[in-house]
């Protein structure tokens, strides 16, 4: 995975576990990967700034990956070696959020009601199954 890509997912991850309850214990993870590159009371008020803004403004989730897409693009380009560590915190933030799917790299994250999924953050898509029950048939309506 090329490194603009780990960044982008990273940022999403991140800022899709701080509005979820996976919050506290992966906020600590990345936290601690952030801390490699400033120091952790300056990560620690970030991710807080952030969570508030989502809280208060959840229209300006794009705005937050954005600036943690930066962040974690420049932990990447000052520390390499943090990839594989980044890339096993991915995985273990999505099984932390399992209402998350990824489609093309991209993680859409919304709620399962009846037959539909309301995604958020993409333009209001909605994705519904091809029948009721069958989990394998979601498609883009």
């Amino acid at each position: 995975m090329d490194p603009e890509t780990l960044a982008r997912m990273a940022a999403q991850s991140l800022v899709s576990a701080l509005v979820t309850q996976a919050a506290a214990a992966t906020k600590a993870k990345f936290a601690k990967l952030l801390s490699r590159r400033k120091p952790a009371t300056e990560v620690a008020a970030e991710l807080e700034q952030t969570q508030t803004t989502l809280a208060d403004r959840p229209e300006d989730r794009t705005g937050e990956e954005y600036f943690w897409k930066r962040e974690f693009a420049s932990l990447i380009s000052e520390h390499p070696d943090v990839k594989e560590e980044l890339r096993a915190l991915l995985d273990e933030a999505r099984r932390l959020t399992p209402n998350a799917q990824t489609f093309g790299g991209i993680s859409h994250h919304g709620s399962v009601g009846g037959d539909n999924i309301q995604v958020q953050a993409s333009g209001g898509v909605t994705i519904g199954r091809a029948s009721a029950g069958d989990r394998r048939g979601w498609r883009r309506r």
